[in-house]
C-alpha cells in the first residue's frame, strides 16, 4: 500500500515454511559451484548488476518512493545511485581478499593464512532504507564467494522486488539461486526466524524491524 495515497500499487508473493527450507537449501545448493570461482568472475557479475541498477534507476527510485514514502528527489535517487556503489565496491574488495604469512613459532614451518566463503548468509534488513541497508552485507558476502537468504522488511518488500529482479537479470549472481529474496510478511508471521534454526545457515546479519529483534534474540 502507498503511504502516501494509501492505494495498493504492487502485489507481491508470501513465503510459507517450505519456502524458507527450500530457500536455505537452494542457497546451500549453489554454495560449493559460487565458491568455486574467481574473485574476478565474482567482480565481473557485481559489476553487471551494479551496471543493472544503473539502468533501472528511474524504476527503482520510484518503486522507493511508492513503498516506502522517501522523498522521490532528495533521498531515492541517492539510495539507489549508493546501492550501485555498494556492488562496485564489493567487487573491487573481492580481487584485493588477501591472505597471510604471520611468523611461526618453529623455524623450520612456514604459516600460510587464507580468506574463504563461509556458506549460506541470512540477511534480514529495515525498512528505512530497503536496498542499501541489505546490500551492504549481502554484496560483499556475495562477492566474497558466499551464498545469501535475504529477508527484507515485510513493509517495504516491493521495491525490493524490483531490485531482485535485476539480480536475476542476465547472468548475475541470483539468476542461479546464490541469492534468495524471501518476501513479504514472512518478518511478521515470524516465519524468517525458522531461518536462523537451520544448521547449515553459517552467518547472519540482522537489523530488526518491529517486533523482530526480540524473536530473533531469543533463538
Amino acid at each position: 500500500m502507498s503511504p502516501s495515497t494509501g492505494e495498493q500499487f504492487a502485489a507481491v508473493a508470501v513465503a510459507d515454511l517450505a519456502d524458507v527450507d527450500a530457500a536455505v537449501e537452494a542457497a546451500a545448493s549453489a554454495f560449493g559451484e559460487w565458491s568455486a570461482t574467481s574473485a574476478f568472475d565474482r567482480a565481473a557479475a557485481c559489476e553487471r548488476i551494479a551496471a543493472g541498477i544503473g539502468a533501472r534507476r528511474e524504476e527503482l527510485a520510484r518503486a522507493l518512493t511508492e513503498d516506502q514514502g522517501k522523498p522521490l528527489l532528495v533521498e531515492a535517487y541517492d539510495e539507489v545511485d549508493e546501492l550501485a556503489v555498494y556492488f562496485t565496491m564489493a567487487g573491487e574488495d573481492a580481487k584485493r581478499a588477501a591472505g597471510a604469512l604471520p611468523s611461526s613459532t618453529s623455524a623450520d614451518r612456514r604459516v600460510l593464512t587464507a580468506r574463504v566463503p563461509l556458506g549460506v548468509i541470512g540477511v534480514v534488513s529495515p525498512w528505512n532504507w530497503p536496498y542499501t541497508m541489505g546490500a551492504e552485507i549481502f554484496a560483499p558476502a556475495l562477492a566474497a564467494g558466499n551464498t545469501v537468504v535475504w529477508v527484507p522488511a515485510p513493509s517495504t518488500t516491493a521495491c525490493c522486488a524490483v531490485l531482485a529482479e535485476i539480480l536475476e537479470a542476465g547472468e548475475s549472481i541470483a539468476s542461479c539461486e546464490k541469492l534468495l529474496l524471501l518476501c513479504p510478511d514472512v518478518a511478521i508471521s515470524g516465519q524468517w526466524g525458522e531461518i536462523a534454526k537451520i544448521a547449515i545457515v553459517e552467518g547472519w546479519s540482522f537489523c530488526f524491524f518491529p517486533n523482530g529483534d526480540v524473536r530473533f534474540a531469543n533463538l
